[in-house]
């Protein structure tokens, strides 16, 4: 998994050791710097978007997930409206995808 920094922090530290520092020791600083920092708390976000299919009945209306291929139906006659979801119940990918 790809681990991540909080960007300040490192620019902190980047300013202390900039000014009394040569190009190559300055080049060995950051890397080491980079190395040192605590990984950041973050969860990667996977973005989809719904992939709509009418079914025969002409009532009802088949959303799959780009992601994960969870299947939604949508009932004309019911409340729970897959494409208004944000989110795929099954693996969390945000729908903010265009066709």
């Amino acid at each position: 998994m790809a681990e991540y920094i909080e960007r300040e922090e490192l620019l902190y530290e980047f300013r202390e050791i900039m000014p009394d520092i040569g190009v190559n020791e300055l080049a060995d600083e950051l890397y080491n710097v980079a190395l040192d920092l605590p990984a950041a708390d973050v969860k990667e976000v996977k973005h989809g978007k719904w992939i709509g299919k009418q079914l025969d009945n002409f009532r009802k209306y088949e959303v799959t997930c780009s992601n994960c291929d969870w299947i939604g139906i949508e009932n004309y006659d019911s409340y729970d409206n897959p494409f208004e979801f944000n989110y795929c119940p099954s693996c969390g990918t945000k729908m903010d995808l265009e066709d």
